[in-house]
């Protein structure tokens, strides 16, 4: 892989990496939150309050795993481009590659913070309910 700077002074490396590093930690953000949920939901209507957030942190850990799918698939593209380019045979510019990796850095950036932060509240509330019961 180069580690030639791709964009803000980021190789393609360095862009792995904190692709990586946001994806473990909103798993483990993620698993916290269920871990804190679960033991609440011991009558019917725990359960009709708590399940439905869980439900929530769960889609939502899916969605950041695909972003992780495409932004891989974008950076595999990349790649096999590279080599192309080294044969010869041009598919994208350097123009193309850099507005690639502009998404890639907007994926990071869109990895659901806002619906994580969301439901992050929405399960405190619930704990704060169910607690006072």
């Amino acid at each position: 892989m180069t580690n030639d700077i791709v964009f803000n002074g980021k190789s393609l490396p360095d862009v792995l990496s904190e692709i990586h590093y946001h994806a473990t930690s909103k798993r483990e953000m993620i698993n916290a939150m269920i871990a804190k949920l679960v033991p609440l939901g011991k009558t019917p209507e725990e359960a009709s309050i708590i399940f439905p957030i869980i439900k929530d942190f769960m889609d939502t850990a899916i969605k950041n795993d695909q972003h992780i799918v495409q932004i891989a698939q974008i950076i595999q593209r990349i790649q096999s481009t590279t080599i192309k380019n080294e044969n010869g045979a041009s598919l994208l510019s350097e123009t193309e590659k850099q507005d690639i990796l502009r998404m890639i850095s907007g994926e990071i950036g869109v990895m659901a913070d806002a619906p994580i932060d969301e439901l992050t509240t929405k399960a405190n509330d619930a704990i704060k309910l169910v607690q006072k019961k």
